[in-house]
């Protein structure tokens, strides 16, 4: 197995709660660790990397307090790195389980920066799961993990490699397909996003291919407070509409 590099607090961590890879070690920078225990001021350092022990500790996981070449490298590790094994995804049969799921179904993102912000504000806004098609970023880990502030490491994620035949499985459960999409579409605000739902939402090339088009029940969009042909981009388009999911889900509550 291919062993990656995470690194930074955010994303260690994430991958040490989220129990989605196999941690060979976790990898301190000696000297910043030293200067942080030392200090009467460091206090928020030094609780994550008490976290960060604690859990090494409980779980048995290797601790190397080190110089690694890998910190020259690793310019916003924040002294803290892990060495880890591919990401583990969740099979999708298991997402019929669910009950009135909130799911999203996130495609054609062209840069892993971007699809970790995403991940961040579909995690933040309460989904259940994200399907992902098999061309994703997950090569590029260390920039997810950061970008989604360690999230994608906790969260639910499913590699969709038959697309067609899950919408069919969701639809036959009573599950609406949203798609985003500029044509034939409706207001955000008047479209029903209530649960249980799976929100697909595509970048700004490639968009959403037509095989999940063709099974949206609705296509919807956003209002813009402008009259121009400049749309927001994919991440805020998704927080956009991940939340007003939430606030239809959520109305008695806000």
């Amino acid at each position: 197995m291919n062993k990656i590099i995470l690194s930074g607090f955010l994303a260690v961590y994430g991958a040490l709660i989220g129990n989605n890879r196999d941690i060979n070690k976790v990898i301190i920078e000696s000297a910043r660790y030293n200067k942080v225990m030392e200090s009467k001021l460091r206090i928020p350092e030094q609780r994550q990397y008490s976290k960060i022990l604690n859990i090494c500790k409980k779980r048995n996981i290797k601790v190397e307090f080190s110089k690694s070449p890998i910190f020259d490298e690793l310019k916003t590790s924040g002294g803290i790195a892990a060495e880890v094994f591919e990401r583990r995804f969740t099979p999708a049969e298991e997402l019929l389980n669910i009950q009135n799921p909130f799911l999203a179904f996130v495609e054609g993102i062209e840069d892993p920066y971007n699809f970790g912000y995403v991940l961040r504000s579909l995690h933040l806004s309460g989904v259940d799961a994200v399907l992902l098609p098999e061309r994703n970023f997950f090569s590029s880990s260390d920039i997810v993990a950061k970008s989604s502030a360690g999230l994608s490491e906790t969260m639910t994620l499913v590699i969709c490699k038959e697309p067609e035949a899950f919408c069919n499985q969701l639809k036959a459960n009573g599950v609406k397909i949203v798609c985003t999409a500029v044509e034939n579409s409706v207001s955000m605000y008047q479209c029903n996003l209530k649960k249980p739902l799976l929100l697909v939402i595509g970048g700004e090339k490639r968009g959403i291919s037509k095989t999940i088009l063709n099974f949206a029940d609705s296509t919807i969009c956003i209002n813009y407070a402008k009259d121009t042909n400049i749309a927001l981009s994919a991440v805020s388009a998704a927080s956009v509409l991940a939340f007003e999911v939430y606030r239809q889900n959520n109305i008695n509550l806000l």
